[in-house]
């Protein structure tokens, strides 16, 4: 067996352990709090059918499992969704993203406590096809299928959109502006919405339009780090790019929150995941350089 092999068994081995772990301790935590009421109507709130804001139905999307990985930072929140006393509790977010870094931004936004609605295209989220992987980016959500490409569709969600605190998009830039329900379609209906777009390159500059995966934004920030003799690129297994792309989503939200508490105004946030990265490296090699890199163009980071 390589290396290689090697480390691959050994690492599923040690998820394997850890997704077992995990459910140990989230049924250890469920006990806790009292199994049983799961269907219990919390407190000074209408029965979910009767709701009429909409925000509490049902999910449309199906049960996600119930169980997250031991050993990532959101094991710290386990089961504090809904929890009327959590920071962001009464935060209601909107969900538009797929696949993993705007899934991953309000996943941290629900172990705030926030109230997250997903909303999925009629085909799901792609995701989905990692039903694992799905369950742990989307765990205490509330969702709905809807064709945004159909003028019921978009109403429906400009109509969710009104209600909300925070909008949520990670589509390629213009996707949503061809939909109908980007920033400024958003700011109609709700004018101190807080509307975040996260991408790869930035809403703005030469390579906005530009289609991209983790290892082209890693690319372009120059975080691939050489190892051997023939100073090879090695891509890191973890996803840095989404992940660190979605933590710095959901920090400016929160930060984008507190000044909406202040002035009253809402905010555009756009994340490009490479300037995220850049700016990282740059931080971790020492060379002082506080801008995103030319290439990208974008505005913020």
């Amino acid at each position: 067996m390589s290396d290689e092999e090697r480390e691959g068994a050994e690492g599923h081995e040690e998820h394997c352990e850890d997704l077992v772990r995990s459910q140990r301790l989230f049924a250890e935590h469920e006990q806790a709090r009292g199994c049983g009421r799961e269907h219990e109507e919390p407190k000074g709130r209408e029965p979910a059918e009767r709701d009429p804001s909409g925000w509490h139905r049902p999910t449309l999307t199906g049960v996600v499992s119930q169980y997250r990985c031991a050993r990532c930072a959101y094991r710290v929140g386990v089961g504090n969704e809904g929890d009327p006393h959590g920071l962001l509790a009464g935060v209601r977010v909107l969900d538009l993203s797929i696949w993993r870094p705007g899934p991953y931004a309000t996943q941290l936004l629900v172990e705030l406590a926030a109230d997250v609605v997903k909303i999925e295209p009629p085909g799901g989220d792609p995701m989905r096809v990692f039903p694992t992987l799905f369950a742990v980016l989307n765990a205490g959500k509330r969702g709905a299928a809807v064709d945004l490409k159909d003028a019921a569709g978009k109403t429906a969600v400009l109509e969710a959109a009104a209600g909300a605190d925070v909008v949520v998009e990670g589509f390629r830039p213009g996707v949503v502006r061809s939909l109908g329900v980007d920033d400024e379609r958003v700011r109609r209906v709700n004018p101190n919405v807080v509307y975040c777009s996260i991408s790869g390159y930035g809403q703005h500059g030469p390579l906005a339009g530009h289609p991209g995966h983790d290892i082209n934004y890693q690319s372009w920030a120059a975080t691939l780090e050489p190892r051997g003799p023939d100073d090879e690129p090695v891509v890191p297994r973890p996803p840095i790019a989404d992940l660190a792309g979605g933590a710095y989503a959901a920090f400016a939200v929160c930060a984008a929150l507190v000044r909406r508490s202040r002035t009253g105004e809402g905010e555009s946030i756009d994340v490009s995941m490479t300037d995220v990265l850049a700016r990282s490296g740059a931080k971790s090699r020492g060379t002082g350089r506080s801008g995103p890199p030319t290439a990208a163009g974008s505005r913020s980071g």
